[in-house]
Protein backbone atom coordinates (compact mmCIF):
# COMPACT_ATOMS: atom_id res chain seq x y z
CA UNK A 1 0.00 0.00 0.00
CA UNK A 2 1.32 3.45 -0.55
CA UNK A 3 2.07 5.81 2.16
CA UNK A 4 2.02 9.06 1.88
CA UNK A 5 4.80 11.38 3.25
CA UNK A 6 8.43 9.92 3.08
CA UNK A 7 10.58 12.71 2.97
CA UNK A 8 10.77 13.69 6.90
CA UNK A 9 13.04 15.30 9.63
CA UNK A 10 11.97 14.51 13.22
CA UNK A 11 12.81 14.71 16.65
CA UNK A 12 13.50 11.62 18.51
CA UNK A 13 11.18 11.68 20.65
CA UNK A 14 11.81 8.40 23.43
CA UNK A 15 14.57 5.57 22.73
CA UNK A 16 13.36 2.19 23.44
CA UNK A 17 15.72 -0.77 25.39
CA UNK A 18 18.96 -1.95 23.20
CA UNK A 19 18.73 1.92 21.36
CA UNK A 20 22.75 2.95 20.91
CA UNK A 21 22.54 5.73 18.81
CA UNK A 22 19.76 7.88 19.38
CA UNK A 23 19.46 10.16 21.92
CA UNK A 24 15.59 11.62 23.07
CA UNK A 25 15.68 15.35 21.27
CA UNK A 26 17.97 14.10 18.52
CA UNK A 27 16.93 15.41 14.69
CA UNK A 28 17.34 11.88 12.59
CA UNK A 29 16.20 11.98 9.19
CA UNK A 30 15.32 8.28 7.19
CA UNK A 31 18.50 6.32 6.17
CA UNK A 32 16.60 5.10 2.33
CA UNK A 33 14.81 7.54 0.44
CA UNK A 34 11.30 6.59 -0.04
CA UNK A 35 10.99 4.87 3.26
CA UNK A 36 7.72 4.84 3.75
CA UNK A 37 7.31 6.00 7.46
CA UNK A 38 3.83 7.95 7.15
CA UNK A 39 6.06 10.86 7.30
CA UNK A 40 2.47 13.24 7.56
CA UNK A 41 1.72 11.28 10.60
CA UNK A 42 2.24 13.22 14.33
CA UNK A 43 4.38 10.59 15.50
CA UNK A 44 6.20 7.68 14.41
CA UNK A 45 7.88 4.22 16.00
CA UNK A 46 10.42 4.22 13.74
CA UNK A 47 13.19 1.25 14.15
CA UNK A 48 17.33 2.77 14.99
CA UNK A 49 18.62 1.40 11.70
CA UNK A 50 16.14 3.10 9.87
CA UNK A 51 17.11 6.30 10.52
CA UNK A 52 20.07 8.49 10.41
CA UNK A 53 20.82 11.17 13.04
CA UNK A 54 21.91 14.62 11.68
CA UNK A 55 23.58 17.87 13.64
CA UNK A 56 21.05 20.45 15.09
CA UNK A 57 23.61 23.22 14.27
CA UNK A 58 21.09 24.04 11.44
CA UNK A 59 17.87 25.26 11.06
CA UNK A 60 14.73 22.59 9.70
CA UNK A 61 13.95 24.10 6.83
CA UNK A 62 17.85 24.16 5.69
CA UNK A 63 17.84 20.40 5.85
CA UNK A 64 14.62 20.00 4.20
CA UNK A 65 15.87 21.92 1.30
CA UNK A 66 19.19 19.68 1.31
CA UNK A 67 17.15 16.29 2.40
CA UNK A 68 17.43 14.48 -0.85
CA UNK A 69 21.08 15.54 -1.74
CA UNK A 70 22.06 14.19 2.17
CA UNK A 71 20.78 11.01 1.35
CA UNK A 72 22.08 10.35 -1.87
CA UNK A 73 25.33 11.33 -1.21
CA UNK A 74 24.95 9.05 2.16
CA UNK A 75 24.49 5.93 -0.12
CA UNK A 76 26.80 6.53 -2.82
CA UNK A 77 29.32 6.91 0.10
CA UNK A 78 28.72 3.76 2.01
CA UNK A 79 27.25 1.56 -1.06
CA UNK A 80 30.07 2.73 -3.53
CA UNK A 81 32.70 4.58 -1.44
CA UNK A 82 34.53 1.70 0.46
CA UNK A 83 34.77 3.53 3.44
CA UNK A 84 36.87 2.29 5.89
CA UNK A 85 36.76 4.03 9.89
Amino acid sequence: PFVAGSTMIATVLKTGAGIKQLNEGDWVVPHKPGSEFGAWASIAVVREKDLIKIPTDLMPLEYAAMHRELCVAYRLLEDHGDLKP
